[in-house]
């Protein structure tokens, strides 16, 4: 969040504490006193948090009223807000109510407002306007939302302008933003509620949280709430920065929301079992909120696939956000494309000054130079200090580009960092000037025809004959196996430790070792790429390329 990060949490518990007493849970949704609720959201300043810009503020609010399913419009009274300034102190004294509507004024139109609205805010997209009228009439809707949705009729418009370039746009990106943290919050309490359960219900003699089948299903929905949190987050810092990629980050937010939060509420219902689908459980009212919420991102003027929408704004050139991670990794940023820009070669077959493939060997060189592959690597060894935040921005672009020298990134990545914790001197002398010059073409040999990531059931085994070690068996799906120079080996050298994930140690392996032999797979593609099957059958390896996972793993 922004640096006001402290002040915006006191915030939402200060929303959490007014709603304990009036909408304490899900549950309410049933029957709330949603008059008393008006008062206190105009009481405490909901409503006037678009006279002040503060979406960090009012996604806090949203997030805290989606954990309750209550969807009061108080995104709607911030859009209103910025769209009829001199309306600001009505809608912020909880006087005029507005819920947004999106098309044109004739029709009668269903609104979610946990019927609050006494206006409606009609953004006309076609005729580029937005004029407020009065609801003349409303009535409530049977179907899943709840509280009801309403058939709201308009009368005759108090207010109406033009609409500025872009403003729309902006407001409806807002507004998607809204519904998708609103949502997201829901299915997040949904989860809390699946955990919370899995650590008390007990099947066969055990809570259910110790089966695996329930553990993964859980850290699943985890990575998809924080993923959705973190989306929504970036897009309230784009917004509070005024940033040109607010939208897209907005559109992005949505997207992932409206199919993560779907996985998340099927998850914690899967965990909480039958209670999770009775009126009685908090997790039957969020299972509408959620799904009430998903039909809007889904449809009409707030769903993504529009033309102001993730997939258009990426096919007509815009790309992906960044999270911004700070100043001194944002500035790094700018230092990496800049670097890859003056490496990219114009195509001749293309228009004049449009680029091309990378010359990936200077590009490699300059790396080299600027230690770019030897990122917080000792200063004896060439390295150059970054933050956390540097290192991930490098990687970001990297791949951004293509990947030009992935595989140099990769080996830096999993054979310079070990060799820098666990090798001995010769093999820090042997190995990390290649790697520091991104020069080591490596491929992985974890995988087998038995054992995928699962390494505790891998079958090549290494016995020491000498000074050496003698290898025997197969790998599979071995990316680059056919151009590589080295392969990262994981081997069983003690088939009798237990547990069976004990006896692996790695090995540094030559591909010119005699004994290995590399097979090519067709692809799908009718291709033969880099995936290849290799065969070590006697090889013997000098011990000095052994290297032992810790502690004897």
């Amino acid at each position: 969040m922004a640096d006001n990060g402290s002040e915006v949490r006191d915030f939402r518990r200060a929303v959490a504490g007014a709603l304990e007493g009036l909408w304490p849970s899900a549950v309410s949704a049933e029957d709330s006193d949603t008059a008393k609720l008006v008062e206190v959201a105009a009481q405490q300043g909901w409503y006037q948090l678009g006279e002040a810009a503060a979406a960090d503020y009012l996604v806090a609010a949203v997030r805290e009223l989606g954990r309750r399913s209550c969807p009061l419009p108080v995104a709607d009274a911030y859009v209103a807000t910025i769209l009829f300034p001199e309306h600001a102190a009505a809608i912020g004294d909880g006087e005029l109510r507005p819920v947004i509507i999106h098309g044109s004024a004739g029709a009668d139109t269903v609104v979610d407002d946990a019927g609050t609205a006494t206006h409606g805010v009609v953004l006309d997209h076609a005729a580029d306007t937005v004029s407020l009228h009065p609801l003349a009439a409303a009535h409530s809707l049977a179907g899943l939302a709840a509280p009801a949705l309403r058939e709201v009729s308009l009368g005759d418009g108090v207010h109406s302008r033009r609409l500025h370039d872009g403003e729309a746009q902006r407001v409806t990106a807002l507004l998607r933003l809204a519904v998708a943290a609103r949502a997201t919050a829901a299915a997040g309490r949904a989860h809390e509620l699946a955990v919370e359960h899995a650590l008390v219900r007990q099947q066969f003699g055990k809570v259910i949280g110790a089966f695996g089948a329930v553990q993964q299903r859980v850290a699943a929905c985890q990575i998809e709430v924080s993923a959705s949190e973190a989306l929504v987050d970036e897009a309230v810092e784009a917004f509070l920065a005024d940033r040109a990629d607010a939208q897209i980050a907005a559109a992005l937010a949505a997207r992932h929301a409206r199919t993560a939060a779907q996985r998340i509420m099927a998850g914690a219902q899967h965990t909480l079992g039958a209670v999770g689908f009775f009126d009685e459980h908090e997790a039957a009212w969020l299972f509408r909120r959620v799904h009430t919420d998903l039909s809007h991102l889904g449809s009409g003027a707030l769903d993504d696939r529009r033309g102001d929408g993730v997939a258009d704004r990426l096919l007509e050139g815009e790309g992906l956000p960044n999270f911004h991670l700070g100043d001194r990794a944002e500035a790094f940023r700018e230092e990496v494309r800049a670097l890859l820009t003056r490496f990219r070669r114009p195509d001749p077959d293309l228009a004049a000054g449009v680029a091309g493939e990378y010359d990936v060997e200077a590009l490699r060189a300059e790396m080299d130079r600027q230690s770019l592959f030897a990122l917080n690597w000792p200063e004896e060894y060439g390295g150059k200090e970054v933050s956390v935040e540097e290192q991930v921005v490098l990687h970001e672009e990297m791949k951004y580009a293509g990947g030009p020298v992935d595989r140099a990134m990769s080996a830096t990545m999993l054979i310079g960092h070990s060799l820098l914790r666990h090798g001995t001197a010769a093999q820090k002398a042997q190995f990390l000037p290649l790697l520091h010059a991104g020069q080591m073409a490596f491929c992985l040999g974890y995988s087998e025809p038995e054992a995928g990531s699962d390494l505790a059931s891998l079958r090549t085994r290494a016995v020491r004959d000498g000074d050496d070690w003698v290898i025997d068996g197969q790998k599979l799906w071995t990316t680059r196996g056919n151009t590589a120079s080295h392969v990262w080996l994981a081997v069983r050298t003690n088939p009798d430790a237990q547990p069976r994930h004990a006896g692996i140690t790695i090995f540094l392996v030559p591909m010119d070792t005699p004994g290995i032999t590399v097979q090519n797979h067709t692809a799908l593609s009718g291709r033969s790429p880099a995936p290849s099957s290799t065969t070590a059958s006697g090889c013997p390896t000098p011990a000095a390329s052994e290297r032992s996972m810790a502690d004897g793993v």
